[in-house]
């Protein structure tokens, strides 16, 4: 490897991960719009105890009797620093100091669940949007995302319509069509999940943002296993996004070939063999290609899976090349064979890796676009 390390010192060591696709989608999630916190419903984090009581059940005991327990309090700030909340009165002093603090908001709102006491939690998010401050627009919108998460869970149609219809006047509504999808979607509601993406495919102001087609055709693709279906997003996604976006999200439509079960591969090495025939230089492309088929080849362990990731790296160290992409091309290579090749191909990779800094040597510098 002593090669691919002299093509190291000839400049500033850059970051391997620059050279490659910065937002490939990863076979394990699903891009943007379809990542959603958890949401923990019990109150098990909020309420370890079982002698809990609400707020009501303390408001409905004899005066006599919650005089004497005021009486007898003691200061419980270390166990409530070690162990979090366990009652009303501990959420709300925790929020006296932190009132912009949407998981202790959103922990009480679970804790009050954990009691069977939904409209409670309800009243909770309410109060929580009155007052968080309103330069903390991400943490209100958590509470949406938390009171949508209560509706979908607790409530019905009309309750989720109108929680959702309050929450797009004062969030961003392309972001909040993208989290109630989700929700939808992690419930296992999966047609309501669509109609979700249909109303967006359906919004002129929603349609140029690429993100709605690729989250639309990786829920396809994923959770409705109808394929077809989801590459007959893309000329639509084509007509309405950017032109300068076109060339990625078609990449990235043909990297759910291989990331899905229900994806055909073939189908995706003959689009990155279009695009790169006509974009010879795009590294970003070869380096997406190269990493999906490197992906398969480990899961398959197949001869010809390896062979085709090999053909590649063939293909691009055969390209113009400036330094610093040919150390991380060689580099990435040697790191293939390492694993999934022997010593004879290894030795074939330094090789090749030696002849390309003798050539630097010479003078013979080449050059690759990035």
């Amino acid at each position: 490897m002593s090669n691919v390390q002299d093509m190291e010192s000839d400049e500033e060591a850059g970051s391997d991960a620059e050279m490659s696709e910065d937002d490939v989608p990863t076979r394990k999630s699903i891009l943007g719009g379809l990542t959603t916190s958890g949401f923990d419903w019990t109150g098990a984090s909020a309420l370890d105890n079982d002698g809990a009581i609400s707020d009501a059940e303390e408001a409905s005991a004899p005066l006599k009797k919650r005089k004497r327990k005021a009486a007898i309090q003691v200061d419980q700030t270390g166990d409530l620093d070690a162990n979090g909340p366990q009652s009303v009165a501990d959420f709300e002093r925790m929020l006296l100091t932190s009132p912009s603090d949407s998981s202790l908001w959103i922990q009480y709102m679970a804790f009050q669940l954990g009691l069977s006491e939904v409209q409670k939690a309800r009243d909770i998010g309410q109060r929580a949007l009155r007052t968080i401050h309103l330069r903390e627009q991400d943490e209100k919108q958590n509470i949406w995302v938390a009171l949508l998460n209560l509706e979908v869970a607790y409530g019905d149609a009309d309750s989720v319509e109108a929680t959702f219809k309050e929450a797009c006047k004062v969030q961003d509504s392309f972001s909040m069509h993208e989290k109630l999808a989700a929700i939808y979607t992690s419930s296992g509601d999966f047609r309501a999940a669509e109609k979700i993406f249909d109303a967006m495919a359906s919004t002129k102001s929603f349609r140029p943002n690429p993100n709605l087609w690729l989250n639309y055709a990786t829920f396809l693709f994923e959770k409705r296993d109808q394929a077809s279906s989801a590459r007959a997003l893309l000329p639509r996604a084509l007509q309405s996004v950017a032109s300068h976006d076109h060339r990625n999200l078609t990449a990235k439509f043909a990297a759910l070939e291989f990331r899905t079960s229900t994806g055909e591969p073939e189908r995706a090495r003959t689009i990155f063999e279009s695009m790169l025939t006509q974009w010879t230089k795009w590294t970003q492309g070869w380096d997406m290609w190269c990493d999906l088929e490197r992906s398969l080849a480990k899961q398959t362990g197949k001869s010809e899976d390896v062979a085709r990731v090999r053909d590649l790296f063939e293909r691009m160290a055969n390209g113009k090349m400036k330094k610093r992409r040919a150390r991380f091309v060689f580099k990435r290579w040697l790191e293939f064979e390492e694993e999934q090749g022997d010593a004879k191909h290894v030795d074939a990779v330094k090789a090749r890796a030696k002849a390309f800094v003798d050539k630097l040597q010479n003078g013979e510098d080449e050059e690759m676009d990035e």
